[in-house]
């Protein structure tokens, strides 16, 4: 056969079993993880103009700076709008990309077809990338690998002795793989290990010459630094020992490559190993030890010294940043960190053995097929981990029972999706019980609370929150609810003034504009409250509330015209608002409409409205 049919024929092969191996992730929705931040109630990716251009630019996503993630999920949302099979669809198709790239790639490294294979295959269906692939918002990981990897490629030509100018497009590529996400500054650094592979002797002038990647990398860190919004936690947290966090992190490398090797237990979260007694568990102790046994072992075999260390220098370039030297966030380690990194494992294993036995092809693509398919039946079944909100951390609890992050957020979830509020609560409790000074689930617990009419419960979990972090607006917001439906109208608008100032223009600002016009109304203020109901719908126009809220002002003022308009697009926005056709009914009775107000009492009637059945029965008959 044709080496280029036998190539094409082979990469064919890995996308089919990639494609059907990721195709359950397609009944997945969205997760309140990243989620709204990134998609669902990112208000920027709603258009493709200069402003929205701009704003990918200058302003931070999720704390980092990834304009061209911005720009895809713009692209995203104008082909499905909120969609989640377009945003899981396009994730898989970079994915694909990456996976070509890949294969191309270490075709250039080894010039072996069959590294290459068993290279891309098992980069294209191992369990660990399923957390890389998946999940919606991991689009940044994905997106900087892919320009990463052709960058990489590019390099590689120019290294084969092809023009400059495949040196040029790797630079550019570079630059834009850095939009998408800063981990690529790491990017210079795997260029001077890709020399020693290939036998480039590495000198000052070759240093010299890789000056403009170097360039790069320094500004693209300074970027970082400035948009990050959680630098000066990063300054904070360097004070842990050093020989403390030396440990943690080669940990956590040791724990990437053993799940690499052994893809067991593994979960969408890891929390930091438990200190038991002020000591770290023993195997953190021993992890140097056990590294360094390995480093000694590969060393040790000559004849596969140059693809082992290339492999390990290839892992270990693309972990450097993400070991927690830096002990950042609640999670200890996360698979989708790994997804660039265990191409150099993969690498280093798949050459070894062919350099072990040049002779015998037939028993590599055995195993490979063997590993291939269970690898690609447990990343079809891991998919389901990301289903939903409750699947989700259905699945961290059942790997870490003492995860209290886990429990508070299944608590919103069951709030959100099921209205299991005494579940929620239920969850907090348990959240708290593990960590006291958790403050997410203070607040969690008192949405809970909120639903089942817990008012003054609501509001001391609330004030406990604030007392742990008084700079988050949602705690205040929850609190201004819990003071407004306890009629202390004064102390909610105060709530709501304060939430306004931590955050004006938020996804969920519009609500501390709803909590004070609510209680402006009950203050005899409704001139106030139009006010503040309209600034609601400024900033959130599809929300249905922000109408019938101003409609019943409307009403109070008499403005009875703009009043129906409001109720009439209340409905428009959402045809089961009950209580919308309960009030616009009214509206319609006090000016005579007899026959549109019953339409509207017995609408009300049949959304289950328990006010609306003795109205239709009054005066409908």
């Amino acid at each position: 056969m044709n080496p280029r049919t036998s190539k094409a024929l082979v990469l064919a092969a890995i996308l089919v079993v990639t494609v059907v191996a990721f195709s359950s992730s397609f009944a997945n929705g969205f997760l309140n993880w990243d989620d709204p931040g990134n998609v669902t109630q990112n208000t920027a990716i709603r258009a493709l103009g200069w402003d929205n251009l701009k704003v990918f630019v200058t302003t931070p996503l999720l704390g980092m700076y990834s304009p061209l993630v911005y720009l895809s999920y713009a692209i995203d949302y104008q082909v499905g709008f909120l969609n989640p099979t377009v945003y899981h669809a396009t994730n898989l198709l970079i994915h694909l990309v990456n996976v070509c790239l890949v294969f191309l790639i270490v075709i250039r490294l080894s010039g072996s077809t069959l590294t290459a294979g068993v290279v891309a295959a098992l980069f294209s269906v191992h369990p660990m990338n399923v957390a890389a692939v998946t999940p919606v918002s991991v689009r940044s990981s994905l997106l900087f690998s892919c320009l990463y990897l052709a960058a990489y490629l590019s390099y590689l030509r120019h290294l084969a002795g092809d023009a400059k100018r495949w040196l040029w497009l790797s630079l550019a590529l570079f630059v834009l793989s850095a939009l998408a996400k800063s981990a690529a500054v790491v990017f210079t650094v795997l260029l001077v290990a890709t020399d020693y592979y290939c036998r480039k002797p590495i000198t000052r002038r070759s240093l010299l010459d890789k000056w403009p990647f170097f360039l790069v990398s320094l500004v693209f860190g300074i970027v970082t630094f400035v948009f990050r919004e959680d630098t000066a936690a990063m300054v904070a947290d360097t004070a842990s020992p050093v020989w403390q966090r030396a440990l943690l992190a080669c940990y956590s490398a040791g724990s990437y490559l053993l799940r690499l090797v052994v893809p067991v237990r593994l979960s969408a979260f890891y929390p930091y190993p438990d200190a038991a007694g002020g000591h770290l568990p023993l195997m953190v102790y021993a992890a140097p030890l056990l590294l360094a046994a390995v480093a000694w072992l590969a060393w040790t075999l000559k004849k596969f010294r140059r693809p082992i260390v290339f492999g390990a220098l290839f892992f270990l370039i693309n972990i450097l940043l993400v070991v927690k030297v830096i002990p950042l966030g609640a999670e200890w380690m996360a698979d989708r960190y790994v997804y660039l990194a265990s191409i150099g494992v993969f690498f280093a294993v798949a050459e070894t053995f062919r350099l072990l036995a040049p002779a015998r092809r037939a028993p590599i693509v055995l195993v490979t097929v063997v590993l291939v398919a269970g690898c690609a039946a447990a990343s079809y079944a891991r998919s389901a981990a990301w289903k939903d909100d409750m699947a989700f951390y259905n699945g961290i609890i059942a790997n870490y029972p003492n995860a209290a992050l886990a429990y508070s957020n299944r608590a919103a979830a069951r709030v959100r999706e099921t209205h299991d509020a005494e579940g929620a609560v239920s969850d907090c409790d348990t959240a708290l019980r593990l960590d006291p000074g958790y403050a997410d689930a203070y607040f969690n617990r008192a949405t809970a609370e909120l639903m089942l009419g817990r008012f003054p419960e609501a509001s001391a979990d609330a004030t406990r929150a604030l007392g742990l972090n008084p700079k988050r607006a949602e705690y205040l917001r929850s609190r201004a609810e819990a003071r407004l439906a306890m009629r202390d109208f004064a102390d909610a608008i105060a709530d709501s003034e304060k939430a306004m100032a931590l955050d004006p223009n938020g996804p969920e600002a519009n609500l501390s504009y709803q909590c004070r016009g609510i209680a402006r109304v009950r203050l005899g203020d409704t001139a106030g409250a139009i006010a503040d109901f309209s600034k609601a719908i400024e900033l959130r126009p599809e929300i249905p509330a922000g109408y019938q809220n101003r409609a019943n002002a409307r009403v109070l003022a008499g403005d009875d015209k703009s009043a129906l308009a409001d109720y009439d697009r209340a409905i428009a926005l959402n045809p089961s608002l009950a209580t919308a056709y309960l009030y616009r009914g009214m509206l319609k009775r006090r000016h005579v409409d007899l026959t549109g107000s019953c339409d509207d009492f017995r609408k009300a009637w049949q959304l289950k409205l328990p006010a609306a059945e003795a109205l239709v029965k009054a005066g409908c008959q």
